[in-house]
């Protein structure tokens, strides 16, 4: 009793299932490796990533070093990339029989998904190490150059407009995206401070995005003046006008966006 000891182990959620197995096969080869110690997995229902060991202490040590090992490959196994693809080349990353798709994912040790048929998302997505993924990454786009004028810009956009650019629910650019005959715009990480966006496509169609993008991006620019008035509260109620029928025309009439100051 003295030499038993419990150690908590902080492991991920999302690779619990994967460590214990389809059926439980997997935990049950660490479990034979480690017959006296107790393994117990926290209910999926609690959210919750604390496994927990229990059972002579050296035992539970090396229990613990084992399942680290094998979570670190989990992690380094993981990473994923997101390709995006126009549609009408995705049948020819998987070839005849699936032959390229299966040819890529065996010489880059991958696993490579691809959206469903009937689905509008070009993305292809591509997990494994991050070295493979971006081997696999290469040999995706590679194919697509190949079967079209691809071609990549990146334009320089202040990083304050790109929500603004973007719209709400992305209308803006994604108008701009099915406009230009499918170019793929992608924005940087939003609070990263890159000004940097990059625009994929045909090349015509990337020059066309381009400037429809700096022409988007002047107009936002130049809405953004802001200008404070003061005027005493008391004269804000005829400023607005009965049921805001005098601050309406100054808006109709100018187009800015006018705010007055919240009054209790």
């Amino acid at each position: 009793m003295e030499n038993e000891r419990t150690k908590d182990l902080i492991i991920e959620q999302r690779f619990h299932r994967a460590i214990i197995g389809q059926k439980g096969e997997k935990i049950k080869e660490v479990r034979d490796k480690f017959p006296e110690v107790i393994i117990n997995f926290p209910d999926p229902a609690q959210k919750s990533d604390i496994v927990q060991l229990r059972g002579p202490r050296n035992e539970v040590e090396k229990c613990a070093k084992f399942m680290q090992k094998i979570v670190a490959e989990m992690v380094e196994n993981s990473y994923s990339v997101s390709v995006p693809i126009f549609k009408q080349f995705h049948r020819n990353i998987i070839g005849k029989g699936g032959s390229n798709i299966k040819k890529i994912r065996e010489e880059t040790n991958t696993k490579i998904d691809l959206p469903a048929e009937n689905s509008n998302s070009e993305m292809i997505v591509i997990t494994g190490k991050k070295a493979n993924c971006e081997a696999a990454r290469n040999r995706v786009l590679a194919i697509q150059k190949e079967l079209a004028n691809i071609t990549e810009m990146e334009v320089s956009i202040p990083s304050k407009l790109h929500n603004s650019l973007i719209g709400s629910k992305g209308r803006f650019v994604r108008s701009i995206m099915e406009e230009c005959g499918g170019v793929h715009i992608h924005f940087p990480t939003e609070g990263s401070g890159n000004d940097k966006v990059t625009i994929r496509g045909p090349a015509e169609e990337v020059a066309k995005a381009k400037q429809q993008l700096l022409a988007l991006a002047e107009e936002k620019q130049t809405k953004n003046f802001t200008a404070e008035l003061q005027a005493k509260p008391e004269y804000h109620k005829f400023l607005i006008g009965k049921g805001g029928g005098n601050i309406r025309k100054v808006r109709d009439s100018t187009g800015a966006r006018i705010i007055f100051p919240y009054c209790r």
